[in-house]
Parts: structure tokens; C-alpha cells; sequence
């Protein structure tokens, strides 16, 4: 999305293992993001990322704003 000069990146991340899609509460939490338009990107991760790898993808992706999720749905 572009609003004037400043572009807006939306979205979710999904990194975990694809088969857990098929669990109904994956799917009930996608569904929302779905509902409400917001693109989802599939992006594979072997496991934990180290502090680096983690600090490289912020300054990659340059986020406005940075929310950490870690945890059981």
C-alpha cells in the first residue's frame, strides 16, 4: 500500500511447519488475518533463529514497528 511518499508494509509471517495449517486452530487463526484481508507469507524457517539472524531480518524488512509472538496457540 502507498500512501504518499511512505510505503506501508502489512502482514503476517507464517514460519511454522505447513501441515499445522490442516489443525482447526491454525486455521481459525489465519482465518482471522484472511477475513480481514491481511496478506499471509509463507516463509520457511529451519527452528530458533539466533539474535543476529533475527536483528539481519528487521534491518532487511525494515518494519515501522516490530511485534515478537512466541508460544502455543
Amino acid at each position: 500500500m502507498v500512501l504518499g511518499r511512505e510505503q506501508i508494509f502489512y502482514g503476517i509471517f507464517y514460519s511454522m511447519w505447513s501441515g499445522y495449517r490442516e489443525k482447526e486452530d491454525i486455521k481459525r487463526l489465519l482465518g482471522i488475518f484472511e477475513r480481514r484481508n491481511c496478506p499471509i507469507y509463507t516463509l520457511h524457517t529451519s527452528g530458533h533463529a539466533d539474535g543476529d539472524a533475527i536483528q539481519k531480518l528487521i534491518d532487511a524488512v525494515d518494519p515501522k514497528e516490530t511485534i515478537f509472538v512466541h508460544g502455543e496457540v
